[in-house]
């Protein structure tokens, strides 16, 4: 039997299952096509404005950058955590030549009624993108004796270098348009302050890239 299809049928039948978490075994795949899935199941759903920009959209895997993160006490008037440097992770973040993108995946309706993350995404929005990214050095400094701070000098590398890449094009991280997201199974819960892509837009998408997976996708829209 096909490898791809048995990893395929397993996560369909693992799904099921009460401790599975799908959401962590299937991100690589979402991840993997995120450069077919942004703009072709964004396009209709943006403004006119955003839509020529999109289509000018070059995105590869270089851009992205999973497990996002966003220092709380940024977010926080009146945080009060034992750690001033906890973080709320966003599941990718890619950097477009016209646009940021923040996408959250769920892969349960069930954990959708979340409103912190949803307010954080929000929030991330609308922050200056330097800002941001000074947040994460703020961690990386943090961490300079930890046992993360390889991790973290990795991360803060990666940034740098996409801001050297959107200098040798003539631009800084504040050009682009910040665009907020979410990847669910169904739109039957809104994301008033961004944009929702179901699975039935990424599957119609990925049938001709991935029909296997696209099949999975039509199977996971379903209840458990």
């Amino acid at each position: 039997m096909d490898k791809v299809e048995t990893v395929f049928d397993l996560l369909d039948r693992w799904r099921r299952l009460p401790s599975y978490q799908l959401e962590r075994r299937a991100d690589i795949f979402f991840a993997y096509y995120l450069p077919e899935i942004l703009p072709e199941c964004l396009m209709e759903k943006l403004t006119d404005e955003l839509q020529y920009k999109l289509k000018d959209e070059r995105i590869t895997h270089d851009n992205i950058i999973p497990e996002f993160p966003l220092l709380k006490s940024s977010f926080e008037d009146n945080y009060d955590g034992k750690r001033k440097n906890d973080s709320r992770k966003v599941d990718y973040v890619v950097f477009g030549n016209n646009m940021f993108y923040l996408i959250e995946l769920k892969t349960d309706m069930n954990s959708l009624d979340n409103p912190t993350q949803k307010r954080y995404m929000a929030q991330a929005k609308n922050k200056k993108l330097s800002d941001l990214i000074r947040d994460i050095e703020e961690l990386a400094n943090s961490q300079s004796k930890g046992p993360y701070k390889d991790k973290y000098a990795y991360l803060t590398k990666q940034l740098h270098d996409q801001i050297e890449r959107l200098n040798k094009v003539g631009k800084k991280p504040e050009d682009l348009d910040k665009v907020a997201i979410y990847i669910q199974p169904d739109g039957s819960i809104p994301f008033e302050e961004g944009y929702v892509i179901t699975f039935k837009d990424v599957a119609k998408c990925l049938e001709k890239y991935d029909s296997r997976f696209s099949d999975s996708l039509r199977k996971w829209i379903l209840k458990q």
